[in-house]
């Protein structure tokens, strides 16, 4: 079973979102279907049933209990010789998201469960995969385009553990768990 940390969207930011990525219809690009869009905290990946035990009862520590507010503005992208990611940015000036992805990892490894570490973790909602260099100029016109737009706020008042299912359409995310943060 493939599970990942995540943090859900409100409902007309993810539509907004989604209805950006369409723009992206370029060939070579995969856009992230509207009700798979979130923010991963972290990426844990197969674990059987037993391993799922451990995670389910996680509860982030001291101030990581409040809920926080978040910004996403913005469209960059992941990629060096070209964009392989592109992603909508996401403010976490309040470096709340960044203490959860290694509270969260130390805590998993405190069970002899390995985490993924990711020396620079950006925060950031994914919009879709660059699979071919065909419609670089549109994708590379609508970043510059997007790279400044703000796209809303809200707080994050909630903790998901999701687990991912591979189809032939692509991932079905599921939620598997919820951790309720205090206002």
């Amino acid at each position: 079973m493939r599970i990942f940390l995540a943090i859900d969207l409100p409902v007309e930011l993810r539509a907004r979102l989604s209805r950006i990525a369409e723009e992206f219809d370029v060939e070579g690009f995969a856009a992230v279907k509207e009700e798979n869009i979130h923010i991963t905290v972290q990426f844990i990946g197969d674990i059987g049933h037993k391993g799922l035990k451990p995670v389910e009862k996680y509860r982030p520590t001291g101030s990581l209990r409040k809920s926080f507010g978040v910004g996403v503005s913005g469209i960059s992208y992941f990629g060096t010789r070209m964009p392989r990611v592109i992603y909508a940015n996401v403010d976490d000036s309040g470096g709340n998201i960044r203490r959860i992805n290694e509270d969260f990892s130390s805590y998993l490894e405190s069970y002899g469960i390995t985490v993924k570490h990711e020396d620079t973790f950006v925060p950031h909602v994914t919009l879709g995969r660059v699979k071919s260099p065909r419609g670089l100029d549109k994708i590379y016109a609508l970043l510059s385009t997007y790279k400044d737009t703000e796209f809303g706020n809200f707080t994050v008042d909630r903790l998901y553990i999701k687990k991912s299912e591979l189809h032939g359409e692509g991932p079905v995310y599921s939620n598997v768990f919820c951790f309720k943060l205090y206002l």
